[in-house]
């Protein structure tokens, strides 16, 4: 059985940059029927870009539902041989933890469309 790296949220929140987004359980895009239904930070990658990094509850329902937008983005470009979703698995499904946890990997690891995708804040 393969181990994978886990992290406490004071390690992510402390220091984001020692997630490896390429070392953690993996599903290739085309696959994704196939996630687990975990609480879990998700990483989309595509060779050795790091493009988008959000969270989720549920991360099956997350990606097998209506309404991602990098899912569609990534039919709409045909890139679903290309891109792989990695994932670490979060105890518990506190939305504040991981919530608190993906803004920090964000900060740290400066995904590609985590800036074109975030919604303007209102006035």
């Amino acid at each position: 059985m393969v181990s994978y790296p886990s992290f406490s949220v004071d390690q992510i929140l402390s220091n984001p940059n020692a997630v490896n987004p390429w070392l953690l359980e993996a599903k290739p895009f085309t696959q994704k029927r196939e996630l687990p239904s975990v609480a879990a930070i998700y990483f989309v990658l595509r060779a050795d870009e790091l493009l988008y990094i959000g969270s989720s509850i549920n991360l099956r329902k997350r990606w097998n539902g209506s309404g991602h937008r990098i899912s569609q983005l990534i039919v709409d470009r045909h890139l679903e041989n290309e891109i792989q979703i990695t994932w670490l698995r979060c105890q518990g499904n506190q939305r504040l933890y991981l919530q608190n946890m993906e803004m920090a990997l964000i900060r740290g690891l400066d995904p590609l469309l985590n800036k074109a995708f975030k919604k303007p804040k209102d006035k």
